[in-house]
């Protein structure tokens, strides 16, 4: 490990590291709000299924409907995970230590924000209320940008100072 100056890169991917740990926390509470109040819908509608009182269509969207929910749930606990693997990574990048872990980490940082884009989406198609739905869109998705202007910067620019012939050097040291 030597001293090796890798710049602003590591800080960048600091702060896109802790920004996507706070995107995916507080819209983890977010999603999970919404899914615990319609638990009981969702029960509901399973035994409708279960018991053919529902046509294909409504069974559908029904399931999509109690679905969707728990995949974002998932997909925003993940991209709490990703934001620590970037935060990890960006100490390891300031100590010019284990280029793999910063490489995933970099990847990470790019790779949350897209995440959180796809499934904030997805509340578009769960239309059990379309007009919060949209509004939800609209205003989840703001978060979204923060996170990935970071991600970008912080992700690209540390992929930039790995591949660095004085920097890669440090790392195989």
């Amino acid at each position: 490990m030597d001293d090796v100056d890798v710049g602003g890169s590591w800080i960048a991917l600091l702060v896109a590291g802790i920004i996507n740990v706070i995107y995916g926390i507080g819209y983890f509470i977010w999603t999970l709000i919404p899914l615990l109040m319609g638990g009981l819908y969702a029960l509901g509608a399973i035994g409708s299924i279960m018991n053919g009182d529902m046509g294909l269509d409504t069974a559908i969207f029904s399931l999509i409907s109690i679905l969707t929910p728990f995949l974002q749930v998932a997909a925003y606990f993940v991209i709490g995970v990703m934001g620590l693997i970037s935060i990890f990574g960006a100490i390891r990048l300031r100590s010019a230590s284990s280029k793999g872990l910063v490489m995933l980490a970099a990847v990470c940082a790019i790779g949350a924000p897209i995440l959180g884009f796809v499934f904030t989406s997805l509340s578009i198609c769960n239309l059990g209320s379309a007009g919060m739905c949209i509004i939800g869109f609209l205003f989840g998705n703001l978060g979204t940008i923060p996170a990935f202007v970071a991600g970008m910067i912080g992700g690209a620019w540390a992929i930039a100072t790995v591949r660095n012939p004085e920097v890669a050097a440090a790392f195989e040291a």
